[in-house]
């Protein structure tokens, strides 16, 4: 009977967490989660507790605690070996997120490949498109745009007449791509398709996928040299981005982003600005290999 009953409190314990991260009251969610783990991990019960940590990993994610994070997911891992296919599949999204955040792409690589293939099998559409959203971004951080545009095709692909602001989202990262080539006639085509999909307010359209056409919207009207549009529009990016699942991350790869495209265009002290800003959270990140790439970027001869 006390094993009925602390198990059930466990379980109480964990749906409590998810409740409150459902809400974005995570430091309340913590204790929670403490909780829900010290009950399991006490009863020996390998499953439950790897949903705990899967959780966990979750809500560090979230909160930017990219090694606290993977510590987590990494022994949900080693515990599950027993787990179902989706539970396998949803360990391996968030390990290649924190490998993600980390600069770890190559690794991150791995388990998002493996993560799409997952959701192939079992014919989950809208698992599939985030898989190659993400596994674009691993490429398109490893400095293989072209890898990247074959895997955002991909997703729109198979999103069909699907959720059109997730499709926005990919819109506006193939803009960003566009630009980069100097395809500015093709980006300003695809964004003005992309701000008719994305429109309307934040929790409908969605943080993430507003603050993506912002983004690339504010790329292309600093090619154009509208830069008090172009600010203004990146300031939008960040604040959408800034409440989003993962904010940080989103946020260092706006300011890459868009600090580049600045530097590029000559807008020295700008571009320097954005590009240390984004230094400073990769640090944070423990992302190495994009405070690297910065710092290559500000030793490049103008």
């Amino acid at each position: 009977m006390e094993y009925a009953n602390e198990f059930e409190r466990g379980q109480l314990e964990l749906l409590k967490a998810k409740m409150l991260m459902s809400v974005g009251r995570r430091h309340e969610a913590e204790g929670s989660l403490a909780e829900a783990e010290n009950v399991f991990r006490g009863l020996g019960e390998a499953d439950k507790l790897s949903d705990v940590l899967i959780t966990k990993s979750q809500m560090h994610l979230c909160q930017s605690r990219v090694s606290l994070a993977l510590n987590d997911i990494e022994e949900a891992i080693s515990i599950g070996e027993g787990a179902s296919l989706a539970k396998r599949g949803q360990m391996l999204f968030y390990r290649g997120l924190a490998f993600l955040a980390m600069g770890r792409e190559n690794e991150a690589h791995q388990d998002i490949n493996e993560y799409v293939r997952i959701a192939e099998s079992q014919n989950d559409e809208r698992a599939q498109v985030l898989g190659h959203f993400y596994h674009a971004l691993a490429f398109e951080r490893h400095r293989e745009p072209c890898m990247a545009s074959a895997e955002l095709e991909l997703a729109k692909e198979l999103m069909g007449d699907g959720d059109p602001s997730l499709k926005g989202r990919l819109n506006a990262f193939i803009a960003h791509l566009w630009i980069r080539r100097g395809q500015l006639y093709e980006a300003d085509t695809l964004m003005a398709d992309t701000l008719k999909l994305i429109s309307g307010d934040v929790e409908r359209v969605g943080p993430a996928n507003l603050g993506m056409a912002f983004l690339a919207r504010a790329e292309l009207l600093a090619m154009y040299s509208r830069w008090g549009e172009s600010r203004e529009v990146f300031e939008q990016a960040l604040q959408a981005f800034g409440t989003s699942r993962y904010g940080l991350y989103f946020e260092a790869l706006a300011l890459a982003w868009y600090g580049e495209t600045l530097w590029t265009l000559g807008r020295d002290e700008e571009g320097r600005d954005a590009l240390l800003r984004a230094r400073e959270i990769y640090q944070r990140l423990t992302n190495e290999s994009q405070v690297n790439k910065i710092d290559a970027i500000l030793d490049r001869p103008k």
